[in-house]
C-alpha cells in the first residue's frame, strides 16, 4: 500500500498554508515540550519513543445506516435513480410500468448497473483527488501497462480525479461497512496525519483547507491548525485492519490538550467525531485517553486558546465517581442537541464514559424548558432510536392565562446514528412538527430525511409539506421536491421549480415558484455562485425575483416587473457587493431579461463608492442607471 503523503497531496495554496503549521515551534508554549507523548508511544510501539502511530485492536463496526458517497446521489438523482440500499449496492426508479391497481411499479437495479448505463465512468469528481502510481505502456507486451521510475528508480506516484464510478466502487464507507477482516484505530501524532484531519477525506469539517486563496473551506477554522501542533493534538482514525497509513479512514476523533488552574495537563478526546458516527470507536478512544493521561477528578480543566473548540464548553469538568471523563456534562450533552434553555432537569441515563444513553425504550434524558416538556433517546451520546421517535417535544399552553400567543406545539424526529432519517416502514417523515396560537391559526410541517439529507424514498416524492392557516381564515399550503437535499439542471432547463407555493385568499391566487441551483444555469455574473428565482402572478401581472450569493459579497438581487406574461422584457435592479479584492464596492446592474430563456441578456459592473440610485419607473435597453 502506498503510503498516504499529504505534502503530495496537496496544492501549492494549501501546502504554503500547512508547511509553516507542521514546522511550528511548540516548545515556546508554557507547560509543554515534543516529549509530551513519547513515553505513551513507546508503550505501544515495543519502546521505541520515536514512533508516531499507535495501532490499537477494536470490535468498533460500521452502523448499517450509512450516509452514501454524496457525487454518486447526485448522479444517480439526475437520471432519476434514488439508493435503495447503499451497502448491498441497489437503486430504485419508478417504472413506466403499471401495476393492476394503476399505480407506477418500482424497478430495482444494481447501482453499478446504472452508473455503468448512465456513463459515470467518464464524469470526473468535482470534489475529490486521490493519487496512483503512474504508468505507461508496457514496452513490448501488448495490453500492458508499466510504473513510471523516478531518477532513483522509485515508482512515481501522480494526483488524479477520479470517476463518479470509481468514486462508488472504493467508496470508504460503503468498502468498511462490508469488512470481514476487522477495524483496528490508529492514534497518529504525525504532522501530516493531524493538519490533514479534514483534508482529502471522505468528510469534511471546519478545519479542511481550501483549495485556493478565498476558495472553499470549512469555515476559517484552518487557522488553528498549528495550535494543534504545538499543543501534540493527536487524531485517532478508525480504519480498516491493515491500513496502517491510513488510507480510507472511515471515522476520525482528536485527543486534545486540556490545562488546569495549576497548570498541569491532560488529554482527553474533544470535539464532534468526524466520517461515520461509531459509538465503539469513541468509547475506546476515551478509555484510551484516561488510562494513558491521567488527570484530578476535583479540577476543572480548560482547553487552551490555541485550540477549536468545535462548538463545545472550552471547560471541561472531570466526574467524581469511578469515572472520570466525558465529552460533556448531561447539560451540556442535552444543548447539543436541543438548543433552549433546560428550566427543569426530570431525568438523566449515561452510559460509563458519561455519555447520554438508553438501552430501553425510557429516554436518555427527559426535562422540561419553558413550559415544553422534552424528551431524548441516545446511544453513546448520539441521537438514535431503532424503534420510535428519538425527539418528542410537547407545549401544550392552552389553559396558561399568562400565555396570550401560543396554544400548544408538538414535535417529533426520528434518528438514526444522529442523522435524520425517516423509518424504514416508509411514509412516516423523519421530521413532524404542529403549531397553534390561540388566535386559531396552525402551521404542521413534515419533513422526509435520509441520512440527514432532505430527500422520501423511493420515487423522489415530495419531501417538505407545509400546511397553514391564518388567523384571517386564508390557508396556505407548501411542497417541495427534494432529490438528497439539492435540485438538479435537469430541473430547470426543463422549467420545472423547485419549490412552489400556492397561496389560497380571498383575493386573487398568487403563485411563486422557487428554484436553488449553481450560478452557471443562470449566467447572471462571473462570480455568483448561486441563484433563488421566484416568479410571483397575480391578477395577470407577473414579478420576477433573482436572488444571488458570491464569496465574501452581500446578497445580489435582480428584480424584474412584467405587466403581463406577454411582455419579453423587465426592468430594474439596484445590488451591492464588497469585492474582497479592491475593497471597493460593486454596483451590478441587470435591466433586461429575456422572459422566455430566464437569462438576462447582459450585466454592466461599474465601481462606486457612493450607491444612492433612484430606481426609474422604466428602463430601456441597454441604459444605465445615472446617479
Amino acid at each position: 500500500m502506498t503510503k498516504f503523503d499529504l505534502l503530495e497531496a496537496l496544492n501549492d495554496y494549501q501546502r504554503y498554508t500547512v508547511l509553516p503549521s507542521i514546522e511550528y515551534d511548540s516548545d515556546r508554549l508554557p507547560g509543554i515540550d515534543s516529549s509530551v507523548h513519547d513515553k505513551v508511544f513507546a508503550k505501544y510501539n515495543n519502546g521505541n519513543e520515536a514512533a508516531d502511530k499507535i495501532i490499537i485492536p477494536t470490535d468498533a463496526k460500521p452502523s448499517t445506516i450509512i450516509k452514501p458517497n454524496p457525487e454518486v446521489l447526485a448522479h444517480l438523482a439526475k437520471h432519476g435513480w434514488t439508493v435503495h440500499d447503499y451497502i448491498k449496492g441497489m437503486a430504485v426508479r419508478q417504472s413506466n410500468a403499471k401495476k393492476a391497481d394503476g399505480s407506477p411499479k418500482i424497478e430495482e437495479k444494481s447501482i453499478g448497473s446504472v452508473l455503468k448505463d448512465t456513463g459515470a465512468d467518464s464524469i470526473l469528481s468535482d470534489m475529490t483527488i486521490l493519487e496512483r502510481v503512474k504508468t505507461k505502456p508496457h514496452p513490448t507486451i501488448p495490453n500492458k501497462r508499466e510504473p513510471v521510475l523516478d531518477k532513483n528508480k522509485r515508482p512515481v506516484i501522480e494526483k488524479y480525479k477520479p470517476s463518479i464510478n470509481q468514486l462508488y466502487e472504493t467508496d470508504p464507507i460503503r468498502s468498511a461497512s462490508k469488512n470481514k477482516e476487522g477495524y483496528q484505530i490508529v492514534i497518529s501524532r504525525n504532522p501530516e496525519d493531524v493538519v490533514g484531519m479534514s483534508t482529502h477525506r471522505a468528510w469534511t469539517s471546519c478545519m479542511r483547507m481550501p483549495s485556493k486563496e478565498g476558495g472553499e473551506h470549512g469555515c476559517n477554522y484552518e487557522q488553528y491548525l498549528p495550535g494543534d501542533l504545538a499543543h501534540k493534538t493527536l487524531t485517532a482514525y478508525l480504519t480498516k485492519r491493515g491500513d496502517d497509513n491510513i488510507e480510507s479512514p472511515i471515522t476520525r476523533l482528536n485527543i486534545k490538550r486540556l490545562i488546569d488552574h495549576n497548570g498541569e495537563s491532560t488529554y482527553r478526546p474533544f470535539g464532534d467525531m468526524y466520517g461515520q458516527q461509531n459509538e465503539v470507536f469513541s468509547s475506546d478512544v476515551h478509555k484510551f485517553a484516561k488510562e494513558n493521561y491521567p488527570a484530578n477528578k476535583k479540577h476543572t480543566y480548560i482547553l487552551p486558546n490555541e485550540l477549536y473548540e468545535d462548538g463545545y464548553d472550552r471547560r471541561y469538568d472531570l466526574h467524581t465517581d469511578e469515572v472520570d471523563v466525558r465529552a460533556k456534562s448531561p447539560r451540556e450533552q442535552i444543548a447539543n442537541d436541543f438548543h433552549g434553555h433546560i428550566s427543569e432537569l426530570h431525568s438523566v441515563k449515561v452510559n460509563e464514559e458519561g455519555l447520554l444513553h438508553s438501552d430501553n425504550d425510557e429516554p436518555s434524558a427527559h426535562f422540561i424548558s419553558n413550559g415544553e416538556e422534552v424528551k431524548l433517546w441516545h446511544k453513546n451520546g448520539i441521537l438514535h432510536r431503532d424503534n420510535g421517535p428519538a425527539f418528542h417535544s410537547i407545549n401544550d399552553q392552552s389553559d396558561n392565562p399568562y400565555e396570550s400567543f401560543i396554544k400548544n406545539s408538538e414535535q417529533i424526529r426520528y434518528y438514526q446514528h444522529g442523522m435524520l432519517h425517516s423509518p424504514k416502514e416508509g411514509g412516516i417523515p423523519s421530521y413532524k412538527s404542529y403549531f397553534s396560537t390561540k388566535g386559531g391559526a396552525f402551521t404542521e410541517v413534515s419533513r422526509f430525511h435520509k441520512f440527514g439529507i432532505l430527500h422520501n424514498d423511493p420515487i423522489h416524492k415530495i419531501a417538505v409539506v407545509t400546511h397553514a392557516k391564518n388567523t384571517d381564515g386564508s390557508v396556505e399550503t407548501s411542497t417541495s421536491k427534494q432529490i438528497y437535499g439539492r435540485t438538479y439542471e435537469e430541473h430547470r432547463k426543463n422549467e420545472k421549480a423547485d419549490y412552489i407555493t400556492t397561496v389560497k385568499e380571498f383575493t386573487p391566487m398568487v403563485e411563486s415558484r422557487v428554484s436553488y441551483g449553481l450560478g452557471e444555469e443562470f449566467p447572471i455574473h462571473n462570480f455568483i455562485t448561486n441563484t433563488t428565482h421566484t416568479i410571483n402572478k397575480n391578477n395577470g401581472k407577473t414579478s420576477e425575483y433573482y436572488v444571488s450569493y458570491a464569496p465574501g459579497c452581500e446578497t445580489i438581487s435582480h428584480h424584474f416587473v412584467r405587466e403581463n406574461d406577454d411582455d419579453e422584457f423587465g426592468h430594474g435592479v439596484i445590488v451591492k457587493c464588497a469585492d474582497p479584492a479592491n475593497s471597493k464596492s460593486y454596483l451590478s446592474k441587470t435591466n433586461t431579461i429575456k422572459y422566455k430563456s430566464r437569462e438576462p441578456m447582459f450585466v454592466d459592473t461599474i465601481n462606486q463608492d457612493d450607491l444612492n440610485y433612484t430606481l426609474p419607473d422604466k428602463v430601456k435597453q441597454g441604459e444605465l442607471f445615472k446617479k
